[in-house]
């Protein structure tokens, strides 16, 4: 990953004190030659203090802003980085000026930095709040064009498919997608108690519908009969997921409060994992259509 838009910057701002001190020399050398020698020293003398006075400042900047430099070294700062925003975070920095706040914002660059590395070296995030969850969601679905696959699993938990405004906008972006030419595979695990009121879930029916004229296809898969024949598929479910081809998933959990959030995925090897996963459901499925009629 490189940051050569942050180095090359670096030592040119480092070379200027060494410039200007061989400037003075020079010039003070030509006023003494000249017999100009009270000159001469003036100039060196000066030359010095301005020297030493800017070589200073650039290692007191330098080592104020060794935390955004190491924020650098994980963010590309020429490719894939918005400079805006690094150039005000480095302004921000060094704006905060008071010392009671200094172990506090070296905090917050350091988890910053801790967040970042975990995204390059790991491709993987923390747990995005439901706010942010659906912010990232609802967009990635609705970049899904023709032929891409959406493969999902819903643990049909409270928080899903219900009339929230963030549910409805899913829902809507799942039928748009596959209107486009989409193919969103979904796989329902539900209770067979609960198998009788499907039928009234909006999120349900939908797919019921397309499945009949093509891309929103949805699958049913008994808890009981996981729980009986494959336990630890079961497990390994935890509360659902959804992917977009081989590229990226995010990873559903619920907080506290039963609110609807997950952990966002591009680790290779963690997708290959969960589709494995999904293919090996898949073969303990039935068609939706099946088991719930309109």
């Amino acid at each position: 990953m490189s940051n050569a838009g942050y180095s090359k910057r670096s030592p040119t701002i480092r070379s200027w004190p060494w410039l200007e001190a061989a400037i003075a020399l020079v010039v003070g050398l030509v006023m003494f030659l000249i017999n100009k020698k009270d000159l001469a020293q003036v100039t060196w003398t000066i030359g010095a203090f301005q020297s030493f006075g800017r070589l200073a400042y650039s290692r007191l900047l330098a080592s104020e802003l060794e935390p955004i430099r190491k924020m650098a070294e994980v963010v590309d700062l020429n490719a894939t980085s918005d400079l805006d925003n690094i150039r005000n975070l480095s302004r921000l920095y060094t704006n905060i000026t008071e010392p009671e706040f200094n172990e506090v914002k070296e905090l917050v660059v350091q988890n910053a930095i801790a967040r970042l590395q975990k995204l390059a070296n790991e491709k993987t995030s923390d747990d995005l709040a439901s706010g942010e969850y659906y912010a990232w969601l609802l967009p990635r679905i609705e970049q899904v064009g023709r032929g891409e696959e959406i493969w999902a699993v819903s643990m049909m938990l409270d928080s899903e498919w219900d009339d929230s405004p963030s549910e409805q906008r899913f829902l809507e972006s799942n039928i748009n997608a596959a209107k486009r030419g989409a193919v969103v595979n979904r796989i329902f695990v539900v209770s067979e108690q609960a198998i009788p009121g499907l039928r009234e879930n909006k999120g349900i029916r939908a797919h019921l519908v397309r499945t009949r004229g093509g891309g929103l296809n949805g699958f049913i898969v008994h808890r009981e009969f996981l729980q009986l024949r494959d336990p630890g598929l079961l497990r390994q479910l935890g509360e659902g997921l959804i992917a977009f081809g081989a590229r990226v998933a995010v990873i559903d959990a619920t907080s506290s409060e039963g609110l609807i959030r997950g952990r966002v995925t591009m680790n290779p090897t963690e997708i290959a994992a969960l589709r494995r996963m999904f293919d090996a459901l898949r073969s303990h499925a039935n068609e939706l259509a099946n088991e719930v009629k309109l």
